[in-house]
């Protein structure tokens, strides 16, 4: 087994089932992609306006995993 961390994502309070497991080593690379999915998915653009949106969140669950895991770090 491996200590990792899953990326989680819910959308206006409901998980996201992605099909598949994304799964980090490296916390940090993980924070990495949970911030820039709240980021980029949080943004409205109108014209030449960006609003924020609060409709999608991301966070890393810490888990184990077997070792055939693939992990994308």
């Amino acid at each position: 087994m491996v200590f990792a961390f899953l990326l989680v994502v819910f959308i206006d309070g409901q998980q996201v089932q992605i099909g598949g497991v994304a799964a980090f080593r490296d916390i940090h690379r993980c924070a990495f992609f949970a911030r820039e999915i709240e980021r980029t998915g949080n943004e409205t653009w109108t014209t030449k306006r960006v609003y924020q949106q609060n409709k999608i969140q991301a966070h890393c669950e810490p888990k184990f995993f077997p070792k055939e895991t693939k992990f994308w770090d």
